[in-house]
This record gives C-alpha cells, structure tokens and sequence, in this order.
C-alpha cells in the first residue's frame, strides 16, 4: 500500500487522517484485483514524481477547486492526482515549507467536482494550515 509520509527529494507528502483508508476503499469498486494493484503502483509512481518536483503530464494532474485564504492572501487551488478512475486531492502547503498534504481520495467515473469532494479538502486545510493540527 501506500505510505502515510512519502519524503522525495525536494517535497514531503503527507496523507492526512482518513486519506489511506479512502484509498482503500475507493479501490473495492476497482476489479480484477490485479488492476488494483497496477493502480497502487501507478498512484506511487506519480507520488514519487511529485515530490521529487518533477513536472507531470496534464493527463495525471488537474487543477481542482480552491482553498480558503491564509491569512489574507489570494486564495490558491488545490490539486488532484489522477489515474483514472482514482482521484487524490492534495495541495502544497502553507507554512510547512516543501510539504503537500493529500486530503482524500476517491473513486470517480464522472468529471465535475463535487462540493463534497471541495468541503472535505477545506475542512483538512483548515484543520492542518489554520489549526495546525496534522493528525
């Protein structure tokens, strides 16, 4: 599976609460096991990439919606992997210097974001950057 802290050469990524075992459960609707498994490697992979700040192909990132204002700065996007039909949003943080935190994932067979999807992202914002609270 994949780790809870990942730390590549220039980034640290960081699943937030509940992150993994959203994995875990968005990769049930996924069959046969197999592609499961080539899925996992293939969310690593790009992970990797990431953290080593490395660009990555349009089709396995996407600008996603955005994050509330920190301390009355512009507010900026947050970001999901994908390899479809798997999403993990994350965004780049605030006061951890070289340290992205992915919220969640999911499964997802459509396009459109969801405000669920947008709402759990903030609230894991507000809990890291605003209340610094990176349990």
């Amino acid at each position: 599976m994949i780790e809870k802290i990942f730390r590549g050469e220039c980034f640290t990524l960081v699943h937030c609460e509940g992150a993994i075992k959203s994995l875990t459960e968005s990769l049930k609707s996924i069959s046969p096991a197999k592609k499961q498994k080539s899925m996992i490697i293939s969310l690593k992979l790009q992970i990797e990439r990431l953290t080593s700040g490395k660009r990555s192909a349009e089709l396995s990132v996407r600008k996603e919606g955005l994050l509330p204002s920190f301390k009355s700065r512009p507010p900026k996007n947050f970001w999901a992997i994908k390899k479809i039909p798997i999403r993990g949003y994350y965004w780049e943080s605030e006061r951890k210097e070289m340290t992205y935190f992915i919220s969640h994932y999911i499964y997802k067979d459509f396009d459109q974001l969801h405000d669920s999807d947008t709402k759990k992202v903030c609230n894991n914002w507000n809990r890291i950057e605003e209340l610094l609270d990176e349990s």
